[in-house]
């Protein structure tokens, strides 16, 4: 048996069974972005601990030019 990959996933990983929670987005972190709390598995009942990474990113664009 592989071992589950379970760090910085798109989606919370059981690390018992290796089911994906698509639902993560309902479940409560905390105040903040980043956050932790406890989920039991969908599949196998286990439960886990899971840790929400939120990585926040930039663009810039210059303006584009306005005719006098």
């Amino acid at each position: 048996m592989s071992a589950i990959e379970t760090k910085l996933q798109p989606q919370p990983t059981c690390p018992y069974c290796g089911h994906c929670h698509d639902s993560a987005f309902e479940w409560d972190f905390g105040p903040c972005l980043d956050g932790d709390t406890t989920h039991d598995c969908d599949d196998c009942g286990k439960e886990f601990e899971v840790e929400r990474v939120v990585t926040t990113e930039y663009t810039t664009k210059k303006m584009l030019e306005r005719a006098k």
